[in-house]
């Protein structure tokens, strides 16, 4: 067993990158690889922290280990490996906002039990004002988080799944979606703009989610459809978010006009639809157009959700809205896409004030 184990040095000798490090009274040194393996200086640290997590690992069964540096130093980049970037982006945004720097992630892993872990809950709840969905998904990063501890043998069990959502934390509004006329209004505005309007045009009338629309090749446009093979999040492709993701989509008239007027004005040098920062595109461009159509710009996904919204009211079923939005489950559909009043139910009530009146 090693024990006494410092933190280290990186040092380069004979082309080669080494970790110094002090175990008990003895100084070793852990070779890193060559440092033609290494793109930059980043990369070596990154290689040397998860050396001395090894280190702390066989150390008294992670006793050394805090919390907030196994985040930091091993399950943040292990979750870059296993998660989808988007879901990654995700994992280090809470850890940066909400964790990093907190007192109460500062205990020792094998010292973290269910009332530890609430508390801790707690404090993100109290200082930041959030939502009890977005409670819902630290605590499900944390419990990501504890469970690789214990598989990785640096704890006994999870503390974290017996833990509630404080009952202080807000209620979970409905997101947002844009309606029909709202998007025809803004298209009308931007219809000098042949790329803003074929990437609203897509986010609209296919529903692609941003990271689809940014994968997008010309190549997936044919037969009248859209396809979706691959996702774009950060100049990093990857593949779709579920097996129904990867599907068709059929074009409708509105957007073939728009992906056409866009193919012909541009010179196209890049295989990809929009070889272009897309958030940035709607944070200026787009939000600009809402903005004098009376509207509030939020975001690209509340195109998705307008598109549910609209084929719903239209008379379209849930289960044929699924398909279209190529979701995994009709309930994901239902609860938080559709955003329309149930004509059954407004039915209903009318009957009921009816017969009061009587």
């Amino acid at each position: 067993m090693i024990a006494g184990v410092r933190n280290g040095n990186i040092v380069q000798y004979h082309g080669a990158w080494y970790l110094r490090v002090c175990l008990g009274r003895k100084q070793r040194a852990f070779r890193l690889g060559h440092r033609r393996e290494f793109m930059n200086k980043q990369e070596v640290r990154r290689s040397a922290d998860e050396q001395l997590l090894k280190l702390r690992k066989a150390s008294n069964k992670g006793r050394l280990v805090r919390l907030d540096e196994f985040l930091r130093l091993w399950y943040l980049t292990l979750a870059r490996e296993q998660v989808r970037p988007s879901t990654f982006r995700e994992y280090k945004g809470m850890y940066e906002r909400y964790i990093r720097g907190r007192e109460e992630a500062t205990l020792r892993l094998w010292e973290y039990d269910t009332s530890k872990c609430q508390r801790l809950l707690q404090v993100i709840a109290e200082d930041h004002d959030l939502s009890k969905t977005s409670l819902q998904h630290i605590k499900h990063f944390l419990s990501g988080a504890f469970r690789a501890a214990a598989l990785g043998g640096l704890r006994d069990g999870n503390p974290v799944t017996l833990c509630r959502i404080p009952r202080s934390a807000r209620p979970a509004t409905r997101p947002p979606a844009y309606d029909l006329n709202t998007v025809k209004r803004v298209l009308s505005k931007l219809r000098r703009d042949k790329q803003a309007v074929a990437a609203v045009s897509v986010a609209a009338y296919a529903g692609l989610r941003l990271n689809e629309i940014a994968g997008l090749s010309w190549t997936d446009y044919a037969e009248g459809e859209l396809t979706v093979r691959r996702t774009r999040t950060s100049g990093v492709e990857g593949l779709p978010k579920s097996l129904a993701s990867g599907a068709s989509v059929p074009v409708i008239e509105p957007l073939a006009k728009a992906l056409s007027a866009y193919f012909a004005s541009n010179h196209i040098s890049s295989p990809r639809i929009f070889d272009c920062d897309l958030v940035a595109l709607g944070r200026r461009r787009v939000a600009k157009a809402f903005r004098a159509v009376g509207a509030e710009w939020k975001g690209w996904h509340c195109f998705r959700r307008g598109l549910a919204s609209t084929l719903f009211s239209l008379g379209v079923d849930d289960l044929t809205v699924q398909k279209i939005l190529r979701h995994s489950e009709v309930v994901v559909t239902r609860e938080s896409y559709i955003r329309v009043k149930d004509a059954k139910v407004q039915s209903a009530m009318e009957r009921l004030s009816k017969a009061l009146a009587k």
